[in-house]
C-alpha cells in the first residue's frame, strides 16, 4: 500500500493530491473502512475524508481476519500509520544495521499501542545500499545478516530479470538454506523415528551451511 507520491498521476485521473501528512490521514481512514468491510456484514463510517453507510463487501477474504497489508514509509506520519493499522513493514534497501534499528523502532511503536509485533518485515535490493552484490558466498552472508537484523522477506529485483533469478536460485539460495523450522515442522520431527539418518545439511542452520560450503571452496 502506497499513500500516493506522484502529483502528476493524481491530476491525470482527477484524484485529490493532499499534502504529505494528510495523505497518510486519508490512507488511515481508507484502511479502517476496508478492514471493517472485510470483517463485518455491513460497515458505516463517518470521518473527515470518507463517509460510508451500510457498505457491503461479499464474499469476504479467504485469509482471516484479513489479507496482510504491507506498507512502507520513512516519515513520522508513515511509521505511526504502519504501527497502528498495518501488518507488515516494507523498507527500501539499507544496510543490515539500519534495518535492525528500523525493526526495533517499529516493534517499540507496536508495543506502545498495545499491539503484537508486525507479521512481516521486508527489504528491497533497490539500488546498491542493501549491499547484495558480490560473490554468491558474499550475498548469502549479507542475507543472513539481514535475517539476524529481524528481516523476514527479501523483495529482489534483477536485470535481466529471468536469467538473474535463475542464477540466484542456483548459486545463492542453497547457501542460505531453509528457513527456521516452524512449530508444525518441529512437531513432525519429534514424531519421526529418531534412528532415521539425516540427509547431510537437511537440519543444519543457514550459517553452518554457508561456512561448510566456503570451506569446501577453499580445499
Amino acid at each position: 500500500m502506497v499513500s500516493a507520491w506522484w502529483a502528476t498521476e493524481a491530476r491525470q485521473y482527477g484524484v485529490p493530491f493532499d499534502q504529505h501528512d494528510q495523505r497518510y490521514a486519508r490512507t488511515g481512514e481508507w484502511i479502517t473502512i476496508v478492514d471493517r468491510m472485510w470483517r463485518e456484514p455491513q460497515c458505516s463510517f463517518t470521518g473527515e475524508l470518507y463517509q460510508v453507510q451500510d457498505a457491503l463487501l461479499s464474499p469476504k477474504p479467504v485469509r482471516r481476519p484479513r489479507p496482510m497489508i504491507y506498507a512502507g514509509g520513512e516519515s513520522e506520519a508513515a511509521k505511526d500509520l504502519i504501527s497502528r493499522l498495518c501488518d507488515a513493514y516494507v523498507m527500501h534497501g539499507d544496510p543490515p544495521d539500519r534495518i535492525a534499528a528500523k525493526v526495533e523502532d517499529m516493534r517499540s511503536r507496536r508495543a506502545r499501542h498495545g499491539l503484537s509485533p508486525l507479521e512481516d518485515y521486508s527489504v528491497s535490493n533497490q539500488g546498491l545500499k542493501s549491499g547484495l552484490i558480490g560473490t554468491p558466498e558474499q550475498i548469502a552472508e549479507r542475507i543472513l545478516a539481514f535475517q539476524r537484523a529481524g528481516m523476514d522477506l527479501l523483495l529482489l529485483q534483477f536485470s535481466p530479470q529471468a536469467e538473474e533469478m535463475e542464477r540466484f536460485a542456483e548459486q545463492v539460495m542453497p547457501l542460505v538454506g531453509a528457513s527456521a523450522p516452524t512449530a508444525s515442522d518441529t512437531s513432525r520431527a519429534h514424531d519421526q523415528d529418531h534412528d532415521e539418518p539425516d540427509q547431510q545439511g537437511r537440519d543444519e542452520d543457514p550459517q553452518t551451511l554457508l561456512e561448510r560450503h566456503s570451506a569446501a571452496q577453499h580445499q
